[in-house]
């Protein structure tokens, strides 16, 4: 986690496939890197960014309850709900607390992603 200060790194490109949805950025050599579930982990698992490899633990879903995962079930979740510049996120089960909450702006379009597959 980290405030919002329009940067590249922060500027994640959606992109549809198989009826899910990948998010990712572009690096500045042009390379795309999605956001992926380390080693498949599960409960408490870490996430990183890298190469397109076609994954289930590079899908995601989006929908009221949060970003969740198509590999495990488990949501998007920052650690112990801490909302400080550089708070760590991990997957957890869903709980529906605001740690799991996710807004998303468009970058050049005010309209934000359908809810759906992610």
């Amino acid at each position: 986690m980290c405030q919002d200060t329009g940067s590249d790194g922060q500027k994640w490109m959606i992109t549809s496939e198989n009826g899910y949805f990948k998010s990712g950025l572009r690096t500045s050599d042009g390379q795309d890197l999605v956001l992926e579930i380390v080693n498949n982990g599960g409960s408490g698992a870490t996430l990183q960014l890298n190469k397109k490899n076609g994954s289930a633990a590079q899908l995601w879903t989006l929908n009221a309850n949060g970003l969740t995962s198509s590999l495990n079930g488990l949501v998007l979740d920052v650690v112990n709900a801490n909302l400080s510049p550089g708070a760590a996120v991990q997957m957890w089960p869903r709980n529906g607390t605001g740690a799991q909450a996710w807004n998303f702006r468009g970058c050049g379009n005010p309209n934000p992603p359908p809810v759906g597959k992610f």
